[in-house]
């Protein structure tokens, strides 16, 4: 079989699969474009609700973290300041 064979039953093939598809299909050009729309509105609002979860569990987490840091930062001051006073009652 030659390329320009196998080119013909792919062209064959690709417009026999579309005339079935429109014969068989379930609902109207109108109705399936629809859907879809639909469907891609669903979609993109769940995306757009998981990427809210998303940037709010981040910000939690920072802002945790924050707070962990600042209070790791005031009980090393403290030690410091502790240290600090210990040298000078030992001088």
């Amino acid at each position: 079989m030659t390329d320009s064979n196998r080119m013909r039953y792919f062209w064959l093939g690709v417009a026999v699969g579309t005339a079935a598809a429109t014969l068989y299909a379930p609902r109207s050009g109108a109705e399936t474009r629809k859907y879809f729309q639909t469907k891609i509105q669903e979609t993109a609002d769940m995306l757009m609700r998981q990427a809210e979860e998303l940037r709010d569990r981040a910000v939690k987490t920072v802002e945790q973290g924050n707070q962990r840091f600042e209070h790791q930062l005031r009980k090393f001051s403290a030690a410091v300041d502790a240290g600090r006073t210990a040298l000078k009652k030992a001088s």
